[in-house]
């Protein structure tokens, strides 16, 4: 997850370099911004199975929502 994740942020980041484009906060991305906190609040001092389960079912809500 951290090398494919990882390789789509610096291509997000190389492109938006390149089309110049100045990144502003909205509404949803304030939004994003705190769910992406309350996640990591929700992993924290979790291990093994129980931070897998944790964290795959963080995912599964993040991208049903990208999907909407």
């Amino acid at each position: 997850m951290i090398t494919d994740h990882g390789g789509v942020n610096t291509a997000v980041a190389a492109l938006v370099t390149k089309l110049g484009v100045t990144q502003e906060e909205t509404s949803v991305s304030h939004q994003q911004t705190q769910a992406g906190e309350r996640a990591r609040a929700a992993m924290d001092g979790k291990t093994g199975a129980d931070f897998d389960r944790t964290y795959i079912a963080n995912e599964v809500i993040y991208h049903e929502v990208l999907l909407e």
